[in-house]
């Protein structure tokens, strides 16, 4: 086996197995979006925060068993980090007044 060949096939078991693409990612992306559709905005965005931060925890979670960490850690510190960031948006928006309905 080549030098190239073996470096690919260490950097290959380090990372973890490439996934395919899954023809409906473009769906789960939009899953915290329908609850819009369902409920009024407030209760809404409670709901959809929740779900975006459990879907990061899941995301952080399979992160570390593919790789090397703690899978509890990772996945909270996945959610933790997603949501302060989308909550800093929030209040970005508030801050100059973003309209939330056009």
């Amino acid at each position: 086996m080549s030098e190239h060949a073996q470096d690919s096939s260490r950097q290959q078991n380090r990372i973890g197995p490439m996934l395919p693409h899954s023809p409906d990612e473009e769906h789960r992306a939009s899953t915290p979006l329908e609850l819009f559709f369902f409920w009024n905005v407030n209760l809404s965005i409670g709901l959809s925060i929740i779900v975006a931060a459990l879907t990061l925890g899941s995301v952080g979670a399979y992160k570390a068993r593919v790789t090397v960490g703690k899978p509890f850690r990772s996945g909270m510190e996945m959610a933790i980090i997603g949501t302060v960031s989308a909550l800093a948006g929030y209040v970005v928006g508030l801050i100059f007044k973003v309209p939330t309905v056009p």
